[in-house]
């Protein structure tokens, strides 16, 4: 065997599979480039829900603006005695936007429930207030004299979208109910 073929020998041995020390490298770098994507995915993730709870918590903020909106109209309105019976005005405003549906309710004899949309959209976001204002006559007994008391109540919701919207499964709404 000459010196020639001699070398060729030893460059094909260290080629040969059964080296122990190959291909480790290849392993580390799989393996640290798994740790280190494993890590950037979770942090990416907490980031990402943590935005959505102060999304969350900044519309929470602004639909119940809105439904105080809402609610500030209708007692408004309620006060000029809109909302009774009685009343032939058709059309009421709030906040400088005139309500699109009229005004005029279900009637009964004891009772009048009136519903109205407030769109609150504006270039930030779009919200909406809803109220539904129900009015209703009770007769109490006092000193054997019947006495007629009124009684309203209004249901003031305020949601983060604009109301010719379709509800999404991200729609919040937030609200409360006045009764005097």
């Amino acid at each position: 065997m000459n010196s020639k073929q001699r070398n060729t020998i030893q460059q094909n041995f260290y080629c040969l599979p059964n080296n122990k020390k190959h291909g480790v490298a290849l392993l580390m770098a799989v393996l640290i480039s798994s740790v280190a994507l494993t890590a950037g995915l979770t942090i990416f993730s907490l980031l990402f829900n943590q935005l959505e709870i102060s999304s969350t918590a900044r519309n929470a903020i602004s639909i119940f603006y809105a439904a105080d909106t809402v609610a500030e109209c209708a007692l408004y309105w309620d006060d000029k005695g809109v909302f009774d019976k009685t009343s032939d005005q058709s059309q009421i405003r709030c906040g400088g936007s005139l309500i699109a549906q009229p005004v005029g309710g279900l009637c009964g004899e004891q009772e009048c429930i009136n519903m109205f949309n407030l769109d609150l959209t504006d270039d930030a976001q779009n919200r909406c207030g809803n109220a539904i204002v129900k009015k209703t006559t009770e007769e109490i007994y006092e000193d054997g004299e019947p006495i007629s008391i009124s009684i309203t109540d209004i249901l003031s919701l305020g949601e983060n979208k604009a109301c010719n919207e379709d509800p999404n499964i991200r729609t919040l709404q937030q609200g409360f109910r006045l009764i005097f």
